[in-house]
C-alpha cells in the first residue's frame, strides 16, 4: 500500500511539471571568474555554488562576481554565575557583479540565529556548523535568485 502511494506521489510529482527552484540550468548567465573573501568556511560552500554557474551553455552574459562574507558570533546573555548562556551568530555576504567593465549591482546578503547553549563545548561546536551551514544555504538561494534577475 505505501509503495503504490509513493509511486503515485512521484508520478504526480512528474507529471505536474515540478522543478527544483535552485535548480542550475536554462540560465542566461554565466560565471567566468569568482573572486571571495572573508571567511573560510562560507567561501568555501559559496565557491561550490559559483562552480555550477561556470559550465553554462546558451548563455547572453558573462560575469565576474567579488563576494566577502563574515561571520560574527556574539554572546547575547549570561547565566547568573557568569557562563555564557545564549548566542546569535550573523553572516553577513556582500556581492558585487560585473559584466566586463560595467558593474551591474552590488548587494548584501544577511542571515542570523540565536540559540541557547549546550552541554557540551563539542555539541555546541556542532550545533554551530550546522548552523552556518544552513544559513549559507539561504543566502545561496537568495543569491542564485538574484543572479537570475541580472
Amino acid at each position: 500500500m505505501i509503495r503504490v502511494f509513493l509511486i503515485l506521489i512521484l508520478l504526480l510529482l512528474n507529471g505536474c511539471g515540478y522543478q527544483l527552484i535552485n535548480k542550475v540550468n536554462n540560465n542566461d548567465f554565466k560565471i567566468i571568474k569568482f573572486d571571495l573573501n572573508g571567511n573560510d568556511e562560507i567561501n568555501k560552500i559559496l565557491a561550490e555554488n559559483f562552480r555550477k554557474f561556470e559550465n553554462t551553455e546558451n548563455f547572453l552574459k558573462s560575469l565576474t562576481i567579488k563576494s566577502k562574507s563574515e561571520l560574527t558570533k556574539r554572546i547575547t546573555s549570561k547565566d547568573k554565575s557568569g557562563i555564557s548562556s545564549r548566542y546569535e551568530i550573523e553572516i553577513t555576504v556582500s556581492i558585487s557583479v560585473r559584466e566586463g567593465d560595467n558593474i551591474y549591482k552590488d548587494k548584501t546578503f544577511n542571515k542570523n540565529s540565536n540559540y541557547n547553549a549546550t552541554g557540551s563545548q563539542f555539541e555546541l561546536k556542532q550545533y554551530e556548523e550546522i548552523l552556518i551551514r544552513n544559513m549559507t544555504s539561504q543566502i545561496i538561494f537568495e543569491i542564485n535568485s538574484f543572479l537570475k534577475t541580472i
